[in-house]
């Protein structure tokens, strides 16, 4: 029995049909739509006869481009399913993860819950069959993307004059030719965007300075009238923008102030993207990586806009990709932080990350500390590398600040998880779901009476805004004990709210693009601030421009949040493959930032993400390095 079981297994009919089955569960992703059909819009009667036409009106089978599609899907699993390779664990696994993000993440999309896959048992089998589809296309994509990492060599056979140009660029001048190509590109923005953009963050920063109404005033306990800086935007950041501001005073025109920062912004910016490219010469990436990486840089609307935007983002965004790109090199070469030279730029760069971002420490102190547990004999010196930033850090924290009157940010800013869970049991369940007590508890921290009406699923400020600041650290843990007695009772809910605040960080089908707002009359009126008029039209032409780029389908997933993520997560998958557990410190920062936005109040929010669109370059680089280890002798770097 046995025998005729494996022997049906390996004949040609049973592939034949398998392959078939798995073709068309491919491409269920494109035909069956996992909506719910609802029951008045059925015609049939009886119970079977319904449920057949559900059925029917989920699926959506006429495309002539269904065609072709079969015959590649068929043609390609008939060439890879079957290439007597074992199956790849991490591969898979990846896979069957993305899958999961893919049909949670299309049922918040469209519902804001996990109806579409729970929604009875149609719906279940839909998600699965669905599921099951994108688990086949990940895992073959993932499966062979490892496989011609493994196996890449590349070829160089160019075009005589393009052989040329590529060594003079990425050879000869690997680090100034990059740096005049992306400056080039970027000039048409500081030219026609003069002074540059403002964004609403980097406002806030500007009348915290001058003792303007700033919405982050109502939300800390000012320790004096006369301050109104606060440390719920970096209050280092904060000072750097308006040292420029009164630079620009000094010049006559706080316009001047702000092109002044951000062309400084935008030089900074481009000399660490050009430190890539001339590592990438270090490491040989192949011309074809550097060059799509120039086109990102290029092209991708979010290096040029965020290079002239007054943006702590940005900012801590620069400084993380300088600091993955020093953890770069150190992995690969540990031996260079005995100089000297190199520790004073490590440790300036580590200060500059904690100071540009508040959660920066956190970005910074785990990386080193994979670091050491791969390096040991360098504990001690990296240990004070990492150490001596943060202990800085927090005199500025605990004495420098409040010497100088400046409050701490809101405790609310770390509490989107359990207000956005609290605000969704009231919104499903109305202001009976907790008790009297409970009320009374939860409204010492947050206006109970409000929740259901400021509830937005992906978005907690407006439940945030209800905080009331005058609560204390008892009111604080007693709301604490009431929700995590609750959590017991709506378990559904406390899930359901935390993925729909953040399934965006991972759902690739989720795209965002970045323009720019005309400045408004609250900005201009305080500092005079503005844009120069008759580039108006110049503006929005290269905003027009930028957006067509962003709809090309494939490039479109360089604006996907999701995207970057399942990149970085396929990365770190391929490190686990090869067993070089080392370069995890090198992603590191970017697994943390991943970690960091689950805690977010906005759902998949580019803001929150550029440090992985920054990183793209590096990231690309670290990956074909990797697929070269072994090839690569240690002195030719």
């Amino acid at each position: 029995m046995k025998d005729k079981i494996s022997n049906l297994l390996k004949s040609k009919t049973f592939k034949t049909v398998f392959l078939v089955v798995l073709t068309f569960l491919s491409m269920s992703v494109f035909f069956l739509k996992l909506d719910i059909i609802k029951n008045s819009s059925l015609t049939a009667s009886g119970r079977l006869s319904r449920i057949i036409e559900k059925i029917s009106m989920s699926i959506n089978g006429y495309n002539v481009a269904y065609i072709p599609m079969f015959i590649a899907f068929y043609y390609l699993y008939s060439k890879w399913y079957f290439d007597g390779k074992k199956v790849n664990k991490v591969a898979s696994i990846l896979s069957i993860f993305f899958s999961i993000v893919m049909v949670f993440g299309y049922s918040y999309q469209k519902s804001n819950s996990w109806n579409l896959v729970f929604d009875g048992t149609i719906q279940l089998c839909k998600s699965i069959i669905v599921g099951f589809g994108y688990y086949s296309m990940f895992y073959i994509t993932v499966k062979k993307l490892y496989e011609w990492l493994d196996y890449y060599k590349e070829e160089k056979q160019y075009n005589k004059k393009i052989s040329t140009i590529l060594n003079f660029i990425f050879e000869k001048h690997a680090f100034i030719m990059p740096f005049i190509i992306i400056l080039l590109m970027w000039i048409p923005f500081i030219a026609f965007f003069y002074p540059g953009v403002v964004s609403p963050d980097g406002k806030d920063q500007i009348f915290q300075w001058y003792h303007l109404d700033d919405w982050t005033v109502d939300t800390v306990n000012l320790l004096s009238e006369d301050v109104y800086i606060n440390n719920h935007h970096p209050v280092f950041h904060t000072a750097i923008v308006n040292i420029f501001m009164e630079i620009g005073e000094l010049l006559g025109s706080y316009n001047k102030g702000i092109f002044l920062y951000t062309i400084t912004q935008m030089l900074l910016f481009a000399c660490v993207l050009s430190f890539v490219f001339l590592l990438m010469k270090k490491i040989n990436t192949p011309y074809w990586g550097r060059i799509f990486s120039l086109l990102i840089c290029i092209l991708v609307s979010y290096f040029p806009l965020c290079a002239i935007c007054c943006l702590k983002d940005t900012s801590s965004g620069i400084m993380m990709l300088f600091y993955m790109l020093l953890l770069f090199e150190m992995t690969i070469d540990p031996d260079k932080i005995k100089s000297k030279k190199y520790c004073f730029i490590l440790f300036t760069v580590l200060l500059l990350n904690i100071l540009f971002r508040n959660d920066g420490v956190y970005k910074v102190i785990i990386p080193g500390i994979i670091f050491i547990l791969f390096n040991k004999k360098y504990w001690k010196r990296m240990s004070i590398l990492l150490v001596v930033p943060v202990v800085l850090y927090q005199i500025a924290l605990n004495v420098l600040y409040p010497a100088l009157k400046i409050p701490n940010g809101s405790i609310k800013e770390m509490l989107s998880v359990p207000f956005q869970q609290t605000a969704r049991v009231v919104f499903i369940h109305g202001e009976d779901a907790f008790n009297d007590e409970e009320k009374e508890i939860i409204d010492k921290i947050l206006q109970y009476n409000t929740l259901k009406e400021n509830y937005a699923p992906q978005l907690s400020d407006n439940v945030k805004e209800t905080f009331k600041k005058e609560s204390t650290k008892d009111d604080l843990k007693n709301y604490f004990k009431v929700w995590f007695i609750n959590f017991f009772k709506y378990p559904s809910d406390y899930v359901q709210a935390t993925l729909n605040n953040t399934y965006g960080y991972f759902y690739t089908d989720r795209t965002t693009s970045i323009g720019y707002t005309e400045q408004k009359k609250s900005l201009t009126r305080a500092k005079k601030i503005k844009f120069i008029k008759k580039f108006k039209k110049e503006r929005n032409a290269i905003v027009e421009l930028y957006k067509l780029i962003y709809k090309a389908p494939v490039i479109n997933m360089l604006y996907s949040v999701g995207f970057n993520t399942l990149f970085v997560l396929i990365i770190l998958g391929y490190i686990m493959n090869k067993k070089k557990f080392k370069y995890i410190a090198v992603i590191s920062p970017l697994l943390i930032t991943l970690l960091i936005n689950i805690l977010s109040p906005v759902n998949g929010h580019w803001r929150y993400n550029l440090p992985m669109t920054f990183c793209l370059p590096l990231t690309i680089s670290l990956m074909m390095y990797l697929s070269k280890i072994g090839k690569i002798e240690k002195n030719k770097y």
